[in-house]
């Protein structure tokens, strides 16, 4: 879409901003913006079932409300702001995430929050909803927040805030059309992320399918004689985990000062391992004895399993250039004791902990754990090695397939979120004139 220019510019004197229409005025936030005071106890019964918006409950750059909760139910017990149905909402903390939306009702907001009232004479409320939205107000806030130790824009920065005002009928003309065209471009996306839910359903299946058929589908099933799946293939064995693997503990952190002769060695820890696979962007050392260091050591083709945590139950295959490196005490290393192949049991526990087998098997105490011995105990029906190598390079060139395919639908989503925040820049600041545009 082109789109024309204003007839005539001049400088705004705010450096972020530069150059606006002739006929608009550019102004300080506190001067037609109020920012609500007073806080209110949400535990009395008058104000406990009102829903209370915080910054988890926005979207980042788009305006948007994601969830809607009472006080209640999120057992607050702090003084919150009340917010008035049409108000602009504004998170103070970590200004760089852009999270603003229009309240929908009289709700409460947290005390991490703005509630923003326009001068109504010369602002409309979804305007300044996109101001916020906007680069140059962003650019801003953020570099006013950078002053302290946790991003956070405080009342005075937010007061001497720019802000420019074209026409309240030029603005609503704006907002009709980034109304418009954000919600081409959210269509876009919403499409984008339902084609890689379904890829990514279609790689959970292709996974379980594979580890508890095989890949012959005339094949002869009989009982599985195991929990979590009803049939498995006639020739392949019942075994548990311990029967072909050994499953050995890491070491504990020694958070105190390294003991004389010890070494420091990069070692895998819970937040290497991610749902997509390793990610080695942060690597850690940790002091060993000499004598540790065998018992510890990682080499290609071990398994690596997450133990405790949020993220229990995760795994991954090592590749070959990880020499040198050792295991903290919150991962399993799982090595074959002969032919058997830890990628194919890779893939059958991504099969159990997305069924939810694993979490049934965990230990459910404060901290969500997958010990090792519970792990050592899972029964499955496991096919002989050289069927295990087939079904393995079967479903790495299925995955990589499935992955490259999320992968560019997910870069699409990132495009269309770029386009999305550059258009409402344009139109906001007057780089385009959208008054015309049908």
């Amino acid at each position: 879409m082109n789109f024309s220019h204003y007839p005539s510019y001049l400088e705004s004197s705010v450096a972020s901003l530069g150059k606006v229409p002739s006929h608009w005025s550019v102004s300080k936030f506190s001067r037609h913006v109020r920012i609500n005071s007073g806080q209110v106890d949400p535990r009395l019964e008058t104000i406990r079932e009102m829903i209370l918006i915080a910054p988890n409950h926005i979207e980042p750059g788009t305006g948007k409300l994601l969830a809607e909760e009472t006080a209640e139910s999120q057992g607050a017990d702090s003084g919150k702001y009340l917010v008035h149905k049409g108000q602009v909402i504004y998170s103070k903390i970590r200004p760089n995430l852009v999270k603003a939306v229009i309240a929908p009702m009289e709700c409460l907001c947290s005390a991490d929050m703005y509630g923003l009232s326009p001068d109504f004479k010369k602002l409309d409320s979804e305007f300044l909803l996109k101001i916020i939205l906007s680069k140059p107000f962003t650019d801003y806030v953020v570099d006013s927040s950078m002053r302290v130790a946790m991003p956070k824009v405080n009342h005075d920065s937010l007061g001497a805030a720019p802000v420019w005002l074209p026409p309240l009928d030029e603005q609503r003309k704006i907002v009709a059309f980034l109304d418009r065209e954000t919600s081409k471009i959210d269509t876009l996306i919403s499409k984008q992320k339902l084609l890689i839910a379904t890829l990514r359903e279609d790689r959970r299946a292709t996974i379980a399918n594979a580890v508890t058929k095989g890949l012959d589908p005339n094949v002869k099933m009989r009982d599985s004689g195991v929990a979590w799946v009803s049939t498995a293939p006639s020739r392949w064995r019942n075994v548990q985990v311990k029967n072909r693997f050994t499953v050995t503990v890491g070491k504990m952190l020694n958070a105190g000062n390294p003991k004389p002769g010890t070494i420091l060695y990069p070692y895998m820890r819970a937040a290497n391992i991610q749902p997509h696979g390793l990610d080695l962007s942060e690597v850690k050392e940790m002091p060993l004895e000499p004598h540790e260091v065998t018992q510890l050591s990682l080499r290609a083709d071990d398994l690596v399993v997450v133990e405790g945590g949020g993220g229990y139950g995760r795994s991954a295959v090592l590749p070959t250039d990880l020499k040198g490196w050792v295991f903290q005490n919150h991962i399993l290393r799982v090595r074959t004791k002969g032919a058997d192949k830890t990628s194919y049991l890779d893939y059958l526990i991504k099969t159990l902990l997305a069924n939810g087998h694993i979490s049934t098997l965990s230990n459910h105490a404060t901290i969500p754990s997958l010990s090792s011995e519970k792990l050592e105990c899972i029964r499955f029906a496991i096919p002989p090695a050289s069927e295990q190598k087939d079904i393995v390079k079967f479903l790495d060139y299925r995955c990589e397939k499935i992955d490259a395919l999320v992968a560019k639908a997910c870069e699409m989503i990132a495009t269309l979120r770029e386009y999305r925040s550059a258009l409402i820049t344009a139109a906001v600041t007057g780089q385009i004139d959208v008054r015309g545009v049908v």
